[in-house]
């Protein structure tokens, strides 16, 4: 139910079975363009991205981390 809701969102539409996927190849892109940016190790930036996404679930969603900077 969950990945049909998150594949009504994505636009263009992607079929539910490939939305994991779709997030994946995104996720590793901007993994990729923030090494490139700021020259940092891969690992540093997965690091943060780590940081930022547990900060977000804790704040209460991207909501909650962007009231709180």
């Amino acid at each position: 139910m969950c990945v049909q809701l998150v594949a009504q969102l994505i636009v263009p539409a992607v079929n539910p079975n490939d939305v994991m996927q779709f997030l994946w190849q995104h996720m590793r892109c901007d993994v990729d363009t923030i090494h490139t940016a700021v020259g940092c190790s891969l690992d540093d930036v997965l690091v943060l991205v780590h940081l930022l996404l547990k900060h977000a679930l804790e704040a209460g969603g991207l909501g909650g981390l962007l009231s709180s900077v």
